[in-house]
């Protein structure tokens, strides 16, 4: 090439800038960006349902429990019973109630049907596992009521809040929401259980999300192999997963100062989905950088 020097370093020539192309350091980083680019034409060119909205009578409910919390309370995590209440007007429901005292709990636990497992409910009280706070496949009445006064005497509150779940099996999903200060709110789908931090097997998704882009999110996951049944297994629920990944995003919509939102693990199975553990932190909604696109195209 005419008026090219050889770069010792590169091996080769070095042509200078080129006008008007591209340069890519490898062919390797070559192959990525065209993948990456085919991949995004794919989805470009797939039909989107556009996300459901609130009808107006749950959205001004929803509205009404944050204000009336953030009035009384100010930020902070959401206890249950509260949580449960923001969540019901989305026909979405955690799996347990909230009870307090060893008699309460017993009787909790006859209502549900043994096992149950048992966890101390106050969002301010972390690391409960660690603490012994947490109580699985507890397999009789008096189990139950034990567990609840050893809850009370590692805590000092006779009057500490406590969860009585059902005991359920299923696959593991971890779903979430943040809000990026340039992205705004994001919708995390992922491995769930202690795999959310070992595999980092996860998806994120601009609020409002829809039933495509949720399901697809799902596909990318490595334990879909689980999900869409493995050795002999049935599927699970997937409708039910999508429906629940989208109501997710209308949430992070509706409710802006949901800050952040945890729902691990939530069990998948052919019957449907168990939410074991779900928190909601509310505090002043965060302003989201105008400058920033946040979509590579508008949701239809």
């Amino acid at each position: 090439m005419r008026g090219a020097t050889r770069d010792p370093w590169k091996g080769g020539l070095d042509a200078g800038r080129l006008e008007g192309i591209t340069a890519l350091p490898s062919v390797g980083s070559a192959l990525r960006a065209l993948a990456h680019a085919t991949r995004y034409a794919a989805w470009m060119r797939t039909p989107r349902t556009p996300s459901p909205t609130t009808p107006g009578d749950r959205f001004a409910q929803v509205r009404s429990e944050v204000t009336a919390y953030l009035r009384s309370e100010g930020s902070g995590w959401l206890p249950p019973d509260d949580i449960a209440a923001l969540l019901a007007p989305y026909d979405v429901h955690p799996s347990g109630v909230v009870v307090v005292g060893p008699a309460a709990a017993a009787a909790a636990a006859a209502r549900v049907g043994l096992p149950v497992a048992v966890k101390v409910a106050d969002p301010t009280i972390v690391h409960k596992s660690e603490r012994g706070l947490v109580r699985v496949r507890v397999g009789t009445l008096d189990a139950v009521s034990a567990a609840v006064e050893a809850f009370v005497a590692e805590t000092g509150d006779p009057q500490v809040p406590v969860l009585v779940q059902p005991m359920a099996d299923g696959v593991e999903v971890a779903l979430g929401l943040v809000r990026d200060p340039r992205l705004g709110p994001l919708v995390m789908v992922a491995a769930g259980g202690v795999a959310t931090e070992v595999l980092s097997d996860r998806s994120l998704l601009l609020a409002p999300v829809t039933p495509q882009d949720a399901a697809r999110a799902l596909r990318s996951l490595r334990i879909w192999p689980l999900l869409e049944g493995y050795r002999g297994t049935e599927p699970v629920d997937e409708e039910a997963l999508v429906d629940l990944v989208v109501t997710l995003g209308r949430l992070a919509v509706d409710v802006p100062e949901l800050v952040e939102a945890d729902l691990n693990p939530v069990l998948a199975t052919p019957e449907g989905l168990a939410l074991v553990d779900v928190a909601m932190r509310l505090a002043e909604a965060p302003t989201v950088d105008a400058g920033v696109p946040r979509r590579l195209r508008e949701p239809e």
